[in-house]
């Protein structure tokens, strides 16, 4: 239970130090007209690079909490945060 409730902190505050990375970053590309896959591709790795260095920044053992797991997890739902930023500012500011 202590070890559950250690996982699931860990993995709500990475989740919002995600989704905030998620809104700046599309905010940014909608700003700058930027589109295309490249974009796309670069706020995955991106995500997944902020969260991997701030898990590792934590120094928790594998054994205790897999890091891999929890980006992955949190990565896939900030995307649609990315996106939906991206494309709304975009289309509010170019179109």
């Amino acid at each position: 239970t202590r070890k559950s409730n250690f996982q699931d902190e860990v993995s709500l505050i990475t989740y919002w130090i995600l989704q905030i990375c998620a809104l700046l970053f599309g905010v940014g590309c909608g700003i700058f007209g930027l589109k295309g896959a490249t974009v796309l591709i670069s706020a995955i790795l991106g995500l997944v690079f902020i969260g991997t260095t701030y898990l590792n920044l934590l120094d928790i053992p594998e054994r205790i909490l897999d890091p891999t797991e929890i980006v992955i997890e949190n990565v896939a739902t900030c995307l649609v945060t990315f996106i939906l930023t991206w494309t709304t500012m975009y289309t509010l500011i170019h179109k």
